[in-house]
């Protein structure tokens, strides 16, 4: 019988500061229990409500502590030749069997407090569960000791006769070395916090907050003036877009720490993070499509991000939170560099015939929803009986504005654009950040033609294209259906 293997003790710790935050909360709802009314004032408690709550503290406190003691002695992980298995549980015993060749991607995550008690979260795969952000089944040990596992696991799918070393005696020598073939510099990781397109997201919602809106308020109260609140407003305009640029630059730069992404033979591997480090290897044949990503800013300074699409990677919850891991494999990097990655992970472009729509797209793509953008821009203005000659910088403002959107949008259309290949399909889109998607035809599960009641009039209809992921699709506006047809026809043969 094969030895079985406690989980890292220190991880008690993390139990003992879930203990004190509880017991606090507790200690606050025995006290409001002492009030018949709830709005009553607190002043003073008796010394038999405080030892009642001392004692409710220390009762919860001691228990939780025993509880989380049981729990993490049954924790417990082992090798069972075929497979690895992880049992937990105290009053509910749960056993996890994976067979090794079901695993398929492990991932090595470190939170803060990970870091400061040196431990690290081994997170094992097998693509089973893409309906949730929670992991298939992981184990918390040594920050050392977690490579450990990791090799052993990768070795075990292909070598017989491994044993799993113990946690208490172990050589770190069996970790394999990286061959590194990315790394981000800092710089590079800095100023990639200004250039994704969030940054002028920003500054475009700031603009239309502060230039666009914020005048009229002298609409509302009469005794402000608009010539006094102008010089406070530029100096408001530009600090918040220095600290929105400083908070940008930063928070990419902590998510992002010490990228590094290693390509091997069969598997990738990419691992980032300062607070919270992340670790994931997966196999070359997981990867359902690619995504090539250029934001205006990207544009000008002749930038890419490469990132994948892999079940069990960079998923979200039903809700839309939680999302678990960036999928990018290159933030930030140039064509020629790109153009090797992409062939080095299993992607070979092909030449392929455009197909961009044809009829109505002026009427769809540009000039109703400038209806919708011109309704509702103009609806403060009615609302509030602005006098248009006494607001001349807010109407200038949303003119400009008015004017990018109309550009946003005539870029959306030319930039929509579809590619048939003989083994894969490419789909283009977007308008200041173009992002072109590259989908095997093996990896499409669904193709549809949907038309709402417009589109049924003008005879035409939008290409749905489902594929292996969570919630993965591409949406293709605006086609006739003899490209459909094409498309289908492609796929199935």
């Amino acid at each position: 019988m094969n030895p079985k293997y406690h989980i890292a003790r220190r991880k008690y710790v993390v139990d003992i500061f879930k203990a004190i935050s509880i017991s606090f909360f507790v200690s606050i709802a025995v006290i409001s229990l002492f009030f018949e009314n709830g709005d009553e004032e607190i002043n003073q408690l008796t010394n038999e409500q405080s030892l009642i709550i001392l004692s409710v503290f220390l009762i919860a406190f001691f228990g939780q502590l025993i509880l989380y003691w049981l729990i993490l002695n049954r924790h417990l992980f082992s090798d069972q030749n075929e497979s690895f298995l992880i049992e937990k549980g105290l009053f509910y015993r749960k056993k996890i069997d994976i067979p090794y060749d079901n695993i398929h991607s492990i991932a090595i995550k470190r939170s803060l407090l990970s870091i400061i008690l040196g431990l690290s979260t081994l997170q094992l795969d097998t693509g089973s569960t893409a309906t949730s952000a929670i992991p298939e089944a992981s184990i918390t040990v040594d920050k050392k000791y977690a490579p450990v596992i990791k090799d052993f696991i990768e070795k075990r799918k292909t070598q017989e006769g491994l044993s799993l070393p113990s946690p208490n005696n172990y050589s770190e020598n069996i970790v394999l070395e990286d061959n590194t073939y990315y790394q981000a510099k800092w710089y590079e990781l800095m100023y990639m916090g200004i250039l994704k397109p969030g940054f002028l997201t920003f500054i475009l919602f700031l603009t239309i907050i502060i230039w666009g809106y914020v005048p009229i308020l002298n609409q509302i109260d009469a005794e402000l003036n608009e010539q006094a609140i102008i010089l406070p407003l530029i100096i408001t305009y530009f600090i918040l877009i220095a600290v929105g640029a400083i908070s940008f630059m930063l928070f990419t730069f902590l998510k992002y720490y010490k990228y590094q992404l290693i390509i091997e033979e069969k598997t990738i591997t990419y691992k980032y993070g300062l607070f919270n480090k992340i670790e994931f290897k997966l196999h070359k044949n997981r990867i359902n499509a690619y995504h090539v990503s250029q934001s205006l800013l990207y544009r000008i300074f002749n930038f890419y991000d490469l990132t994948i699409s892999v079940i069990g990677i960079g998923q979200t919850t039903e809700d839309g939170n939680m999302k678990m891991e960036s999928k990018s494999l290159l933030p930030i990097t140039k064509l020629d560099f790109l153009d090797d990655t992409l062939e080095n992970v299993g992607f070979l472009q092909e030449n392929s015939l455009p197909y961009k729509p044809n009829k109505f797209k002026y009427l769809n793509f540009i000039f109703l929803p400038m209806v919708v953008i011109t309704f509702i821009n103009l609806l403060p203005y009615v609302l509030l009986k602005v006098k248009l000659m006494d607001n001349l910088l807010s109407i200038l403002v949303n003119v400009i504005i008015y004017l990018i959107i109309f550009w946003g949008l005539s870029l959306r259309l030319k930039n929509h654009i579809m590619y048939i290949a003989k083994d894969s399909l490419s789909f283009q889109r977007g308008a200041f950040t173009i992002k072109k998607s590259y989908i095997k035809k093996v990896k499409i599960q669904k193709v549809a033609f949907k038309k709402n009641p417009i589109l049924q009039l003008e005879k035409i209809g939008h290409i749905e294209i489902r594929y292996k992921e969570l919630l993965g699709n591409v949406r293709m506006r605006n086609f006739d259906p003899d490209v459909f047809d094409l498309l289908r026809e492609s796929i199935v043969n």
